[in-house]
């Protein structure tokens, strides 16, 4: 779940967690993105509320886009071997 700065998605992790899907928050802010091999879905909330200034949303969309592309093989993997949602 990509981090944002309402925390809706801290929200969407603990609801994941409740119901025993394992999840972890991912700061597109940062520059680096993530290989997530044991991906099985990406959820990306944008941080429409409080956006961060270094991030402006053509940024977000391409690291957004990015992260998608870098994990599409493991997700494609996770689509044949597990539910993926």
């Amino acid at each position: 779940i990509t981090r944002d700065g309402s925390h809706i998605s801290e929200q969407f992790q603990r609801e994941f967690e409740r119901i025993g899907i394992p999840c972890i928050l991912i700061d597109l802010g940062n520059g680096e993105i993530p290989e997530l091999p044991d991906a099985a879905g990406i959820v990306i909330v944008p941080d429409a509320f409080h956006a961060d200034p270094a991030l402006s949303g053509m940024e977000f969309l391409k690291s957004a886009f990015l992260l998608a592309k870098t994990n599409a093989g493991y997700l494609m993997e996770a689509a044949k071997e597990k539910a993926p949602f």
